[in-house]
């Protein structure tokens, strides 16, 4: 059981890691279509 909360703490604390380097790749890669788009 405390095997189990531990493992959902460590994700809990990644997530937010992975998901704002998420936004910060979609931000470039959209900001570079906007640039040669135009």
């Amino acid at each position: 059981m405390a095997v189990v909360t531990r493992e959902e703490k460590r994700m809990s604390q990644e997530w937010p890691m992975f998901i704002l380097q998420c936004i910060v790749v979609f931000g470039l890669v959209s900001a570079l279509f906007i640039r040669f788009g135009e």
